[in-house]
């Protein structure tokens, strides 16, 4: 997150990392209850962007926000259509200004969207922002809850969930594919009234998410084993291969560190949250 302190970003700059940072504004908001939502300009977000690219001086990818069809609205809009119309409009005019004043040459990730908020019609109605992206975000959550009297064990195996950048790269194949979040999320609901229908298991949390990065390079996306956070809550440290990942809390998750291209040279993805 662009909140990291510059010479933590060096640091892994240093040691061979790819970072990507994302873009934080504390102006976007929204109330879950009413469903209003609020943003800065397309000028405000944009001049905010380009503080951020001359505050890393060493990046050049840079994730522009995060999230914004979020169902609750927390992120300045929401899941309906014409939330997702106007955030392509927004969007543009934020990528046109950043293009056209920013001292380097840097790289503009479409973010990832929520999941399933409504994120495959986002993608019809963003087209013309993500077109104008040098890469597509995409987030991989999966939940296991008990229904029709059985575990639900496999959804980070399926299309609709883990394997969603599946729809992504098929809808947009051209697009280079960073996948910026995954894990289990049934932690979320452990506040619902429902909360003992979604089991917390970190060692399963762990499996399941080593079996995701090996489906994942079967399907051709670049993967590496290491994950790297400035955030405390992910983990009590970094974990530094995907089988140690089993400390990962539910509801915080790690972020994946994984892109598609179609080199076959093997960058290493980092995002910084």
């Amino acid at each position: 997150m662009s909140l990291s302190e510059p010479g933590e970003i060096e640091n892994l700059k240093n040691s061979g990392n790819d970072v990507i940072v994302r873009v934080y504004d504390s102006r976007f908001g929204g109330d879950r209850i009413s469903g209003a939502g609020w943003h800065p300009s397309p000028g405000e977000f944009a001049e905010h962007t380009l503080n951020t690219i001359n505050r890393f001086p060493t990046v050049e990818k840079f994730q522009l926000h995060n999230e914004p069809n979020h169902l609750h609205h927390i992120e300045g809009w929401g899941a309906d259509d014409h939330h997702a119309r106007d955030f392509n409009k927004w969007l543009i005019k934020v990528i046109e200004i950043v293009k056209a004043s920013t001292p380097r040459p840097v790289q503009l990730l479409f973010p990832g969207l929520a999941i399933p908020h409504n994120d495959h019609a986002w993608l019809s109605h963003c087209k013309e922002s993500i077109d104008l992206c040098d890469g597509l975000g995409v987030h991989l959550y999966w939940q296991n809850r008990f229904e029709w009297g059985q575990w639900m064990t496999q959804n980070h195996l399926s299309g609709e969930w883990g394997l969603r950048y599946r729809y992504y790269h098929n809808r947009f194949p051209d697009k280079p594919l960073y996948c910026l979040e995954a894990g289990n999320s049934n932690g979320q609901q452990r506040h619902n009234k429902n909360a003992h229908m979604f089991p917390i298991d970190h060692e399963k949390y762990g499996h399941e998410y080593n079996q995701l990065i090996q489906q994942a390079q079967k399907d051709g996306f670049v993967v590496e084993e290491e994950f790297v956070s400035t955030s405390k809550s992910i983990c009590e440290e970094p974990p530094k291969s995907i089988t140690s990942c089993t400390r990962v809390t539910s509801y915080t998750l790690l972020r994946a560190i994984a892109g598609y291209q179609e080199s076959p040279i093997l960058p290493r993805f980092v995002e910084i949250i």
